[in-house]
């Protein structure tokens, strides 16, 4: 029997009810069918691929398939949707236990349907091998295997680019905008300095899924929008608040770094951003309510200020800058009671 090996990346530079038959999506195949409209308007699909594996040379109804990819099309046949209906139960089990939460994707239903480009299997990729490591039936990780191949045939462009530049020993980690989503991945942790330092967590990422096509035809790009969250506090209770930031297309590959917005892996300083706001959070929840604090030092008391002089004030008006009544030195050897309302 020949040994299953997972794939390496630079290697590849409307689903029927269950009729009570044999369990669905046990056959590691993939099935492609085209949504398109007949004559009466009714969509229908017409399967135009079988595919059994997925190599960097390709090779040459669906109850039994692991997977189903459809293509829906508009009634003028411009292609609008891709839907991959994963269907084997091994695949399913295995994303629902590496893909806690997900912005679009429902790993409960069955089958699992991921729409447009599969971004979670790119995202969790090395968690799917890893679960794929451990296992012991050779048929489940065939199915694994499977569906990584896919990702990565299907990513074949994008993974180029990301390799190229995103794990170069001799770069800077650096994307071009259409590709930007490869590096922020929903659930992580990223960084701005709007208006200081600043760790919120993603929640998820959104932008113009036809960009690639208005990218060929030499049309300008919009913006990608993140949705985060991060822990506040309103006067009352602590919750989490969410706040959107924008990313404005650019030409080429930028360095992460120097985005507004960024994800904190790719900081240079992430140990240490982290430990000073955990510690500037405790802080802050501690001043929460009533506080008793003595204090014994100097302090500097300001003067009350007087205009009964009118010589005094006309001096004031030739030079307002001067600071005619300076703060007195005092000292403070008292215990003082204080409100603290953030």
């Amino acid at each position: 029997m020949t040994a299953l090996e997972f794939p390496s990346p630079h290697a590849f530079v409307g689903v029927p009810e269950d009729d009570g038959g044999p369990d669905p999506g046990l056959d590691c195949e993939l099935k492609t069918y085209e949504v398109r409209y007949n004559s009466r308007g009714e969509q229908v699909d017409l399967q135009v691929e079988k595919r059994q594996d997925f190599h960097p040379v390709p090779r040459d109804r669906d109850h039994e398939s692991a997977m189903v990819l459809k293509r829906i099309y508009t009634k003028e046949g411009e292609l609008t949707d891709t839907e991959l209906h994963i269907k084997s139960p091994h695949i399913q089990t295995a994303l629902r236990t590496v893909i806690i939460d997900y912005p679009g994707i429902n790993t409960l239903t069955k089958p699992i349907i991921i729409r447009d480009t599969p971004k979670c299997i790119f995202h969790y990729r090395k968690e799917i091998e890893a679960y794929g490591a451990t296992l012991e039936n050779p048929v489940a990780l065939q199915h694994i295997i499977f569906l990584l191949r896919y990702m990565y045939r299907t990513l074949q462009h994008e993974m180029i680019a990301y390799y190229s530049f995103m794990e170069s020993p001799h770069l800077a980690p650096s994307l071009d905008f259409p590709n930007l989503w490869m590096a922020f991945r929903p659930g992580d942790y990223i960084y701005t300095k709007s208006p200081c330092d600043r760790v919120l967590r993603l929640r998820f990422m959104s932008g113009d899924k036809y960009w690639p096509k208005r990218a060929r035809s030499g049309s300008v790009y919009g913006s990608w929008t993140l949705t985060a969250e991060e822990v506040n506090y309103d006067g009352t209770n602590f919750g989490y608040v969410t706040e959107a930031f924008y990313i404005c297309s650019y030409e080429g590959y930028r360095n992460l770094q120097e985005l507004a917005v960024f994800p904190l892996n790719y900081h240079p300083d992430k140990d240490d951003i982290m430990k000073k706001l955990v510690a500037r959070g405790q802080k802050f929840v501690r001043l929460h309510g009533i506080h008793y604090r003595y204090y014994g030092d100097f302090a500097d008391k300001p003067r009350s200020r007087r205009s009964n002089n009118s010589d005094e004030d006309d001096d004031e008006d030739e030079d307002e800058d001067e600071d005619h009544h300076p703060p007195e030195t005092i000292i403070v050897s008292d215990e003082v009671i204080y409100f603290c309302k953030i």
